[in-house]
C-alpha cells in the first residue's frame, strides 16, 4: 500500500496529554462536499437531511482551488472530494487535497462513477478513507461510509500518537525531558561521520553535579527531582539550536558540540554552564546553590570513536571532580592548561580598560638620513597584575577573535592623541603621532565622526594623527573604503597604508585611495639586503611610492645595511629597533625633547 494511507507524521507534543485529530462524535458534522455538478449536489444533501439519528452541515466548493482554502481556514470533520473537477481531474486531485487535509487531521472520501471503480480504490491506496458512487447516494449507506470514514480517521491519528508517544519515552529522560543516551550515541555518531567527511571537530562536556547526593538525602528526592529539571532547563539556554545535551543517568548530563573551531571554544561553554547553574535555586520557600564538575573531550585528538570519546570526558570530569569540584577540566593535560589559560586571559582582558591595565608604548619614526624624529607609532601593552607585561603577540590576536579589539582600538586612538597633545603643551610643538586602527573600528558606521570627536576631545590638531589602517582591511569594499578615506582626509587627519605587500591591493586599486603615506611591511625590510630578489621587491615598492606621489616608511629597519639600503632608494622614513625600541611615554617624551637620535656610526671594516 502507498506510503500515503498512513499520513503526514506530525511532531509528538509531550506536554499535549491527549492528543487526538478532531473528535467525530457531534452534534453536527460538518461536511466539506467538493462536487461542481449541482444536481449530484442535491441529491447528496437531501440523503444527509433524510437521516434522522444525526445532523449533518454541508459547505460546498465546485473548484478544487477553492476547497483547498477552506479546508485550510475552516473546521471540516470529512471531505467529500468529486475526482473530476474544472480545475484538477484524477488522482492529481486527490494529492492536492490529501496533501492540505493532514495539516488539519481531515479524512478524505472520494466520489466517482462506476466507471471509474479502478480510480476509487486507487484513491484509497493513496490515502481516501473511503469512496461513494455517484447516483447512489442511498441515506444509510452514505451515512455510515461518513461515520466509518471519521472513526477509521480517528483511530489512525491516535496509533500514530501512540507511536510517536511510544518513540520519545524509548528516547528521552522522562524527568527532564532531554535526550536520553541511546538518543545522544544515535546524535553523537551523525556528527562523528560529518566531522571526518569535513574535516571538522566535535567536543564532548560531560556534567556532573557536586553533592547532589546530600541535596537527595537532606531535602528529599522530590526535591532532587524538581532540581534536575531545573539543571535541565538552564543547560539548555546555554547552547546552539545544533549542540545537543542528554541526561543519561542520575545527576550526570552530556554535551554535544560539533562543529566548533577550537578547544576554546569548548571552553567557553563550560565557563557558561558552570556559570548559569551556580545561580541560586528555589524550590518553594528554600533556596540553595549547586555547582557542576565539568569534563571535556575533543574529537579527533581525544579519540576517534563515539565510545572513547564519552569515556575520556569522564575521566576528565573526574579529574575536575577530585580538584574540589565546581571546575572544569580538558582530557588532555597539556590542552586543558593552554585552553584555560586562554580563557582566563580573554576574562582578564574584558576587565583590562576598566581596571586601567593597558599602556601605551611609543617608538618613534625617523628620518635615517639624520635621525630627526617626525613622528611616533603608538603601540598598546597590556600590564597584568599577575603576568606582568603581557605581550601583544598573545592577546592582540586574542582580543580581535572575541571582538574586544574594537574597544582597544578606541582607547588608544583616545589615549594616543592625548598623550601628544599633552607633548604639544609642554612645548613639543612637532610631536606627531600614528594609531593603528582594526578592521572593526574602520568599518563602523560612524567611524569619522569618531575621529572627529577624538580629536576636538584632546584638542589635537588634525596634521598631528595618522591613522594607519592594514591593505587587507581597506581591499574589503573599495568604493566604501573611498569614502571613508575622503571623509577622514576631510578632518586634515593623514592617512597611512600599514604592512603594504602583504595583501592583494592593485595598482589601479592605490591610486584610487586618497593616502598620504604607504608603509612597507617588516618583511620586504629584512629580505631587501638578503638576496638580489629581495632588494628588487624593496625597491619596486619604494618606487611604487614615490611615483604614487606617498611619502614611504620601512618598518622593522634593524641593522645599519637596511638603513644604507633604503637611503641609497630614496626611503628617509624609517622605524625600528636600530633607533629605539617603543618606549613608556615618559622616556619617549624625554627623547622627544632631545628631537633626533644618534645614529650608529659605520663599521670600519664593513
Amino acid at each position: 500500500m502507498s506510503g500515503r494511507t498512513e499520513g503526514r507524521i506530525r511532531r509528538f507534543d509531550p506536554s499535549r496529554r491527549n492528543p487526538s485529530p478532531r473528535p467525530a462524535s457531534r452534534s453536527a458534522v460538518r461536511i466539506l462536499l467538493v462536487e461542481d455538478t449541482t444536481a449530484d449536489a442535491v441529491l447528496l444533501e437531501q440523503r444527509l437531511a433524510d437521516a434522522s439519528h444525526a445532523e449533518y452541515r454541508v459547505a460546498r466548493s465546485e473548484r478544487l482551488a477553492d476547497a483547498l482554502v477552506r479546508v485550510a481556514t475552516e473546521p471540516f470533520d470529512i471531505v467529500l472530494l468529486d475526482l473530476g473537477l474544472p480545475d484538477s481531474v484524477g488522482l492529481e486531485t486527490l494529492h492536492r487535497m490529501h496533501e492540505r487535509s493532514e495539516e488539519v487531521s481531515v479524512p478524505i472520501v472520494v466520489i466517482t462513477g462506476h466507471s471509474d471503480e479502478h480510480l476509487a480504490l486507487d484513491a484509497v491506496k493513496a490515502g481516501a478513507q473511503d469512496y461513494l458512487f455517484k447516483g447512489e447516494f442511498e441515506s444509510r449507506m452514505l451515512v455510515r461510509t461518513i461515520q466509518s470514514a471519521i472513526e477509521r480517521h480517528r483511530m489512525l491519528m491516535e496509533l500514530q500518537e501512540a507511536r510517536q508517544r511510544e518513540h520519545y519515552l524509548a528516547t528521552h529522560d522522562a524527568l527532564t525531558g532531554l535526550p536520553n543516551r541511546y538518543l545522544f550515541a544515535d546524535r553523537l555518531g551523525q556528527s562523528l561521520a560529518s566531522a571526518r567527511r569535513y574535516g571538522q571537530r566535535v567536543a564532548i562536556l560531560f556534567l556532573d553535579l557536586d553533592r547532589f547526593k546530600t541535596i537527595n538525602d537532606t531535602l528529599g528526592h522530590s526535591v532532587g527531582d524538581q532540581l534536575l529539571h531545573a539543571v535541565a532547563r538552564r543547560l539548555s539556554a546555554c547552547l546552539r539550536a545544533s549542540d545537543s545535551a542528554a541526561r543519561i543517568g542520575g545527576d550526570e548530563f552530556v554535551v554535544l558540540l560539533p562543529g566548533i573551531r577550537q578547544s576554546v571554544d569548548a571552553a567557553k561553554v563550560a565557563r557558561n554552564v558552570e556559570r548559569a547553574l551556580s545561580r541560586p535555586y528555589r524550590m518553594g520557600h528554600r533556596e540553595f546553590y549547586i555547582t557542576t564538575s565539568i569534563g571535556i573531550a575533543l574529537y579527533p585528538e581525544d579519540g576517534e570513536n563515539a565510545e572513547d570519546l564519552v569515556k575520556n570526558a569522564d575521566t576528565a570530569m573526574y579529574s575536575a571532580k577530585d580538584s574540589g569540584g565546581d571546575n572544569c577540566h580538558f582530557y588532555s593535560r597539556q590542552m586543558n592548561a593552554s585552553s584555560l589559560k586562554l580563557l582566563a586571559l580573554e576574562n582578564d582582558l574584558r576587565r583590562a580598560i576598566e581596571l586601567d591595565q593597558l599602556r601605551l608604548h611609543f617608538q618613534p619614526q625617523i628620518d635615517g638620513r639624520t635621525g630627526t624624529i617626525v613622528g611616533a607609532e603608538a603601540l598598546v601593552r597590556w600590564l597584568h597584575p599577575d603576568l606582568g607585561l603581557v605581550s601583544p603577540v598573545e592577546f592582540i590576536p586574542l582580543a580581535e577573535e572575541t571582538g574586544l579589539i574594537g574597544q582597544i582600538g578606541e582607547w588608544v586612538l583616545l589615549e594616543a592623541c592625548r598623550q601628544t597633545r599633552h607633548w604639544q603643551d609642554a612645548g613639543l610643538e612637532h610631536a606627531a603621532v600614528s594609531v593603528n586602527v582594526s578592521p572593526r573600528q574602520f568599518w563602523h558606521t560612524d567611524f569619522h565622526g569618531r575621529v572627529d570627536w577624538v580629536l576636538r576631545e584632546t584638542r589635537l590638531p588634525p596634521s598631528s594623527l595618522t591613522l594607519e589602517i592594514t591593505e587587507s582591511c581597506l581591499m574589503r569594499d573599495v568604493d566604501s573604503t573611498v569614502k571613508c578615506l575622503g571623509s577622514i582626509k576631510d578632518l586634515g587627519v593623514a592617512v597611512s597604508l600599514d604592512d603594504f605587500g602583504t595583501g592583494y591591493s592593485s595598482l589601479s586599486v592605490l591610486r584610487r585611495l586618497p593616502l598620504d603615506v604607504l608603509k612597507m611591511d617588516r618583511s620586504f625590510t629584512r629580505e631587501a639586503i638578503e638576496d638580489r630578489d629581495g632588494s628588487m621587491v624593496a625597491a619596486a615598492i619604494i618606487g611604487l611610492a614615490n611615483s604614487l606621489g606617498l611619502s614611504v616608511l620601512a618598518e622593522g629597519v634593524e641593522t645599519e645595511a637596511q638603513r644604507e639600503f633604503l637611503i641609497e632608494h630614496a626611503c628617509p622614513g624609517m622605524q625600528g629597533f636600530l633607533f629605539s625600541p617603543p618606549l613608556p611615554a615618559p622616556d619617549f617624551g624625554t627623547l622627544l625633547n632631545e628631537g633626533r637620535i644618534e645614529l650608529p656610526k659605520p663599521n670600519p671594516e664593513d
